[in-house]
């Protein structure tokens, strides 16, 4: 009998769909552009900040850095995309280790480009990352509620719970 994924993978599945497809033209069109994918607001905003913060490197650098950054979340979310495709053909569930890393590394990065929006006020770009924090910690939350993590084993408190535990 052929064991399908559960709620939790099919989630993060359609959250890296999501991330790949979107983080994945934000990305490219700022590794790509001439101007460092500074046209797009959002974009801005987030290097400007961090422009500010570290004189010393330039803003397309900063925003080339940020586009890699981007890069590499949609490369972890297209992994776990082959290996959630992978897994239904196979019958099993594609590694936790995947869906969890993906999953950090997106958290991350949206904190790291949700803190200039936060800081200036910026209501558009507060809704959009919060929206974005919510879709990934909603799938970190379903993941840990479908699948908790392993109870280390207790230990018997007495002699007679030994003895019980040899039986066994």
């Amino acid at each position: 009998m052929r064991q399908w994924p559960g709620i939790g993978s099919v989630n993060a599945a359609l959250v890296s769909v999501y991330y790949s497809l979107t983080w994945g033209r934000d990305a490219f069109k700022a590794l790509t552009s001439p101007f460092a994918g500074l046209d797009d607001h959002t974009h801005w905003a987030t290097a400007v900040y961090f422009h500010d913060r570290f004189d010393s490197i330039g803003v397309e650098r900063i925003a080339a850095m940020l586009g890699g950054l981007k890069f590499a979340v949609v490369g972890l979310c297209v992994a776990y995309l082959v290996a959630f495709v992978r897994g239904l053909m196979v019958g099993r569930e594609p590694a936790r280790h995947m869906v969890e890393s993906m999953l950090m590394l997106a958290t991350g990065t949206i904190l790291v480009f949700a803190m200039p929006a936060l800081m200036a006020g910026d209501p558009a770009l507060i809704r959009l990352y919060v929206s974005q924090f919510l879709m990934v910690i909603g799938a970190a939350i379903v993941l840990a509620v479908e699948h908790p993590a392993p109870r280390p084993a207790e230990e018997p408190d007495s002699a007679a719970d030994w003895l019980l535990v040899e039986r066994i």
